[in-house]
């Protein structure tokens, strides 16, 4: 009798145990639980506001810029005209606005052809201030890729910055042009033409200053 009781026990403790080991086994072969996705970066395409600039045109960074910080705007509601030659008139006066459009105390320089009702005239007055121009200035003479970097070179506290590696044979034996020229380089501003040439003479385009200016903008505080 007792050997009966002993059987019926371990046969049940047995299925017990059977019934047990398949739940165990389910639980440690369960599917760990899914990662939570890594959000995905939305991209935003550039937009050209200008029907004369492309939305890939690596000059529309700097008009962008340019536009939204009332350097300069469009030739019209929808056009830049990125390609119009610019004017000293026209680049210091988008410099001028660059450094916050301060102004100045100081008496006319400038010969009576020079209008003090002139949008350029408070430029002007700071760019003679700052030395950047004399009494001989004249507004509407083309600017030149050299005269350009100039300004800019001279507003950033006129580094030295010419040495050896300078690669360009055409830029005129002056320390202004030498300095200026291999500012614009070392900073990015502006790079040759080829790898021997700067091209000094060649005019500005409105597109090229303000890019000129974008690219900068970071260095043009110390003489604002």
């Amino acid at each position: 009798m007792r050997d009966r009781i002993h059987k019926r026990i371990h046969a049940l403790l047995m299925s017990l145990v059977l019934v047990a080991v398949p739940v165990l086994v389910a639980e440690s072969e369960s599917a760990p639980p899914e990662p939570t996705p890594e959000p995905v970066a939305e991209v935003v395409e550039t937009v050209s506001p200008f029907e004369d600039v492309k939305a890939d045109s690596p000059f529309l960074p700097g008009i962008l810029y340019a536009v939204e910080q009332n350097i300069t705007n469009g030739t019209t509601a929808k056009t830049f005209t990125p390609y119009a030659i610019c004017t000293h008139a026209q680049i210091l006066t988008f410099l001028w606005r660059a450094s916050g459009s301060p102004a100045s105390n100081i008496d006319n320089p400038f010969p009576a052809d020079i209008e003090t009702n002139a949008y350029y005239y408070p430029a002007a007055l700071w760019s003679y201030e700052k030395g950047l121009i004399d009494d001989t200035f004249n507004p509407y003479a083309y600017c030149t890729r050299l005269q350009a970097v100039t300004y800019m070179w001279k507003l950033s506290g006129a580094p030295a910055a010419y040495g050896d590696g300078f690669a360009f044979t055409d830029v005129p034996d002056d320390p202004d042009a030498l300095n200026a020229v291999a500012w614009a380089i070392a900073h990015s501003v502006t790079n040759g033409t080829t790898e021997t040439t700067f091209s000094p003479s060649k005019r500005c385009t409105r597109a090229q200053i303000v890019t000129f200016i974008y690219r900068g903008r970071d260095l043009l505080g110390s003489q604002a």
